[in-house]
């Protein structure tokens, strides 16, 4: 059998200079970062401390502990809406989907946890961190645009012609988040010439209030029954 001869022989070379190798420490200066947050942050640049350093986010049981807290020491009543906590209640109801004790507070917390999310997307370029102040600042201030969106809502609607006993007035809106239907019942004018926001009712509410404030406000009558001859 016919074999090709292989050669055994081991190749030796001469060893050469020893080479050093040194891990390379990446300096990141400012126009790296500064691109890198191009492309992932469009093109608006906030340049951020130096070095970058994230700041740590508030755990969400702070945050919802904030949300209630401010919820329940908020002020009852305002000069316009005298019944504040219960129209403020009725309208987180009807945000939220479900009516509870508990709905100011996880609407007030919603609006916390978002703003959060976006601190938490924003915090590389944020100077300083989100304290637990600063949460009760956001929260009043949740509270107080809500008790504006309520006003804009009452002035903005539209008049129902349906006679009250007590002079009072309907009015049909919707609201602005989510676009659900309502109806507010404004007292008489004070002395300002404005109707205070009384109450805020849904439609199977109203519907049902009404009927039964008409028949409470129904005259009576005592007539004697017909002798038939």
């Amino acid at each position: 059998m016919f074999r090709i001869p292989v050669s055994y022989r081991a190749f030796h070379h001469e060893p050469g200079p020893k080479l050093s190798f040194k891990p390379s420490v990446e300096v990141r200066t400012v126009e790296t970062v500064r691109s890198w947050a191009t492309r992932y942050y469009s093109h608006v640049w906030l340049p951020p401390r130096w070095p970058v350093q994230l700041h740590k986010v508030p755990r969400d049981g702070i945050v919802r502990a904030v949300a209630y807290e401010i919820v329940r020491n908020h002020r009852k009543s305002t000069p316009r809406i005298p019944t504040f906590r219960r129209v403020l209640r009725a309208y987180c109801g009807l945000v939220m989907g479900h009516t509870d004790r508990y709905v100011v507070g996880e609407y007030v917390y919603r609006q916390l946890r978002d703003r959060v999310a976006e601190y938490r997307r924003r915090r590389w370029c944020m100077k300083d961190p989100l304290t637990r102040a600063d949460l009760e600042k956001i929260a009043s201030l949740v509270l107080s645009d809500t008790e504006e969106q309520i006003v804009q809502m009452a002035t903005a609607g539209r008049v129902l012609k349906h006679d009250h006993p007590r002079g009072y007035v309907y009015i049909h809106t919707k609201t602005k988040e989510g676009g659900r239907p309502c109806f507010f019942t404004l007292g008489r004018l004070d002395r300002e010439k404005e109707r205070p926001i009384l109450c805020l009712q849904t439609p199977q509410g109203f519907d049902k209030g009404r009927r039964h404030t008409l028949k409470h406000h129904q005259t009576y009558r005592n007539n004697p029954p017909f002798r038939h001859h």
